[in-house]
């Protein structure tokens, strides 16, 4: 990317940076994400959980860590905890214990059978769209966003969700689990996805 492209880039950023702190005020930042393609760097300023911080994190903690601390996080699959992440964003391929539904049995679903349609429910990457996955403060992100992730709660993804249909009408489809997030979708479909995390609050992603 050319330096004057990287500057237009960075300048739409911070707009939309501007833009979701005056309209929405989040408590933290939003972010922008990132998967490296072949051949791309991770950017100087990331921290990279195992090299730099000693320690693996699930995809959730990496993010959170981002958007309160507002860090740059890169993480591969040698720094994540998670073992349902590095099958979700195939950083390993996926085993028979999980793909049977053995994981989800008993705490999320009610017999095998079930847990095993749960597993299959959470999207996961291919080989080809796997990658170092990077997470920035978006106003502070020194590359081009896959997608743009902002937190909330109900009131504030509401207004999110009216600003993004204001010029299309209609609706948002959204899916729900306790199992896992719904993050790949926009990656994959390039749509506005409203997430009611597990584990976090109400977000609204947006590629």
């Amino acid at each position: 990317m050319s330096e004057t492209m990287q500057r237009t880039s960075a300048d739409k950023l911070r707009q939309l940076h501007q833009e979701i702190e005056k309209n929405v005020r989040p408590d933290t930042f939003p972010l922008a994400i990132r998967v490296l393609r072949p051949g791309e760097e991770v950017p100087d300023k990331a921290k990279r959980p195992l090299r730099d911080l000693q320690v693996q994190l699930s995809i959730c903690q990496g993010i959170t860590m981002s958007r309160r601390y507002g860090w740059t996080i890169a993480m591969g699959g040698e720094d994540l905890s998670c073992p349902i992440a590095k099958a979700a964003f195939h950083f390993e391929e996926p085993v028979s214990f999980y793909t049977e539904g053995n994981l989800a049995h008993g705490m999320y679903a009610e017999t095998l059978v079930c847990a095993r349609l749960t597993e299959e429910a959470v999207p996961k990457f291919t080989k080809e769209e796997s990658g170092i996955i990077v997470v920035s403060p978006l106003n502070r992100a020194a590359f081009e966003p896959d997608v743009v992730v902002v937190y909330g709660n109900s009131a504030q993804v509401m207004r999110m969700v009216a600003a993004s249909l204001f010029t299309t009408g209609g609706a948002i489809t959204s899916e729900f689990s306790a199992r896992a997030e719904r993050l790949h979708r926009s990656f994959r479909h390039g749509r506005i996805v409203r997430i009611l995390s597990f584990v976090q609050p109400r977000r609204i992603v947006r590629r």
